[in-house]
């Protein structure tokens, strides 16, 4: 019987991991910008641009209406005409050379992208009940994500040194999680009249809490990724030094995720004070480094400590909304993860003119560490009852 329930909670727990390699894929395409600008020089750089930045703020009405499209379909079938549509619109460029037509395949694959991209813990949500399987899975699921990432880039750099077209080749992966989808067992609900006029009258809750703080934080923290290069190049570094900052932050990303489960069980309630602990320092020193060693080894500490922020956001919600709100909520997080990417080079900017920071490349990065501490503060002093203490 043991045997059986373990079988079960892992069978369950790749379903649910499948879905997160789709969250990699967002930026698998941006090796090939440089390409694509020389490809199409009548277009300006923000234009060639929007092949990735389209995909993000695309993908928002579909991240919004997630919980209401899972209602009415169901996760399976939801998941499936999501990748279908990541699929055609990612593979049909390859057949293509007008780009404003390329453009408009983008936007439909932003729109199957937005189905399916919260789809990863909103499945972990429905599929486990315990709340440390819960903390467990989305953080192997972080770590999927990150890995995937890795290897899609890695997948589009070698089809880019093939020819340009063959980039948007590297949809075909999705191929994969579509592969999975199929066998996906639709998680049980309720079906009596009575649970559901119980499940009309539930409401998000709790969740909010983390919707708007991981909003918040993405505000503050998208100007690092923003500046990174250019805090390379204040030291000294080169595109090189660059591109290698960005794949060790990814390793801090995996490492997050396969400590997570473990934090998570040892310290559910004061999870982000322990990030914070480790986020902080790292990115201060990172700001006022003065060698791309000290940058490097800063990345990987930092990769962790935001990760694993990251990570019980997600956890948050998947432990404290209503099972029958799940969806939305997931929907509404992702959502204002866009949202907060797309305003937060306006916020750095009026932030830093208001305290006459403008040019400091540095400033923003301070401005995240005072809010992550902030917050880590503030929930030291009243902490989240999301586990009752044993």
């Amino acid at each position: 019987m043991e045997n059986s329930k373990q079988n079960s909670f892992m069978f369950l727990a790749v379903i649910a991991l499948s879905a997160f390699t789709i969250q990699g894929f967002l930026n698998g395409i941006n090796p090939a910008l440089g390409y694509l600008m020389a490809e199409y020089p009548q277009y300006s750089v923000n234009t060639i641009m929007l092949v990735s930045t389209l995909v993000s703020l695309c993908s928002i009405p579909t991240n919004l209406l997630f919980g209401a499209i899972v209602n009415k379909l169901g996760f399976k079938v939801t998941s499936l005409i999501g990748i279908i549509l990541v699929l055609v619109g990612g593979l049909a460029p390859f057949f293509l050379t007008s780009f404003p037509v390329i453009l408009a395949f983008r936007v439909l694959l932003a729109l199957g992208y937005g189905m399916v991209f919260p789809m990863g813990a909103a499945l972990t949500s429905a599929y486990f009940r315990d709340d440390v399987q819960k903390a467990r899975v989305i953080g192997w699921g972080n770590t999927v994500m990150a890995a995937s990432g890795i290897a899609f880039a890695m997948i589009a750099g070698v089809l880019v040194a093939i020819g340009i077209k063959y980039v948007w080749l590297v949809n075909l992966i999705m191929v994969i999680p579509f592969i999975f989808a199929l066998v996906m067992p639709e998680p049980k609900t309720e079906k009596t009249e009575s649970a559901v006029a119980e499940k009309s009258n539930e409401k998000i809750g709790k969740s909010w809490f983390f919707i708007i703080c991981y909003t918040v934080l993405m505000i503050f923290m998208y100007p690092y990724f923003l500046n990174m290069s250019s805090v390379v190049i204040a030291v000294g570094g080169t595109p090189v030094d660059s591109g290698l900052m960005g794949s060790l932050f990814t390793v801090g990303a995996v490492l997050a995720g396969l400590i997570f489960g473990f934090l998570f069980k040892a310290v559910p309630n004061r999870l982000i004070c322990v990030a914070a602990i480790i986020f902080c320092p790292s990115m201060f020193l990172f700001a006022y480094a003065k060698s791309i060693l000290m940058l490097d080894i800063m990345t990987v500490i930092a990769g962790i400590g935001w990760v694993l922020m990251v990570a019980y956001m997600y956890t948050g919600i998947a432990i404290s909304a209503p099972p029958s709100k799940t969806a939305t909520a997931m929907g509404l997080i992702v959502a204002g993860s866009g949202l907060g990417q797309f305003v937060a080079p306006y916020c750095s900017t009026a932030i830093s003119t208001f305290f006459g920071q403008s040019g400091n490349i540095r400033f923003p990065i301070v401005v995240c560490v005072v809010v992550v501490a902030v917050l880590a503060i503030v929930l030291l002093v009243n902490p989240l009852k999301l586990v009752e203490s044993k």
